[in-house]
């Protein structure tokens, strides 16, 4: 009989220490990340891009066509024909705006596809490539 009401008087300290193990197995398996998300994937095949390859075939069939941005009368007296004059509007905010963000209005009117409007953004990004 001794010996039940012993073991009846641990009953509640063996719950605090069951509790507590639990706890504390808990704290310990938790991490915290510190720093910086990593880039995606895609961050590395914008790198690949470049004027001559990938931006000028966009720009000839829907930007430096008769009239648009070409000579003899350039809309909006906006040249877009060679790589630095593309590069200065670039730099200048210009195609951002007008192509991606579409402000204030879309570039070129009819619309680029995703792919298309991917690989400019990518290029702008990433140092413009020639």
């Amino acid at each position: 009989m001794r010996i039940i009401k012993r073991f009846n008087a641990l009953k509640p300290l063996a719950s605090v220490a069951s509790l507590s193990a639990v706890c504390l197995l808990l704290a310990l398996s938790c991490t915290k990340k510190v720093g910086t998300e990593p880039k995606p994937t895609t961050v590395a095949q914008c790198d690949t891009i470049s004027y001559a390859r990938d931006i000028a075939p966009i720009i000839e069939k829907n930007c430096s066509i008769a009239g648009c941005h070409v000579q003899p009368n350039p809309s909006a007296g906006v040249m877009l024909n060679t790589y630095d004059l593309l590069k200065a509007k670039g730099e200048g905010g210009r195609i951002k705006a007008r192509v991606i963000d579409q402000i204030p209005t879309p570039m070129p009117p009819a619309g680029l596809t995703a792919d298309e409007k991917k690989l400019i953004e990518c290029w702008l990004e990433n140092g413009y490539k020639p």
